[in-house]
C-alpha cells in the first residue's frame, strides 16, 4: 500500500513538473516572438521615417528650384506649409543615427 501511495505521489509530482516546464517553454516562446515583433516594428518605423525624410528632401529641393506646381496640385493651399514642415523634419537628426 505504501508503495502504491509513493508511486501515486511520484506521478503527481512528475505531472506537475511536466506541466510547469511546458508552461515555462510556452512563455519563453511567446516572449521571444514578442521581442521579434517589436524589433520588426522598430525597423519598419525606421524605414518609414527614412522614406519620409527622403520624400521631404525631394519636396524641399523641388520647391527651392521653383518646381512648385506638382506640390501645389498635391497639397493645394497648404503646399508651402508642408514644405516648411519638411524643412523642420529634415533638420531634426534621425533617432537611428549614432550619437
Amino acid at each position: 500500500m505504501k508503495l502504491l501511495v509513493a508511486a501515486a505521489c511520484l506521478v503527481i509530482i512528475a505531472g506537475g513538473g511536466w506541466y510547469g516546464w511546458s508552461e515555462w517553454q510556452a512563455a519563453q516562446r511567446a516572449s521571444e516572438q514578442a521581442a521579434k515583433e517589436a524589433e520588426y516594428e522598430r525597423r519598419q518605423r525606421s524605414f518609414d521615417n527614412e522614406l519620409r525624410r527622403n520624400e521631404c528632401s525631394r519636396q524641399i529641393a523641388d520647391w527651392d528650384k521653383g518646381n512648385r506646381r506638382s506640390l501645389i496640385q498635391k497639397y493645394g493651399d497648404y503646399a508651402e506649409n508642408i514644405v516648411n514642415n519638411c524643412r523642420y523634419l529634415v533638420a531634426i537628426p534621425s533617432s537611428d543615427s549614432p550619437s
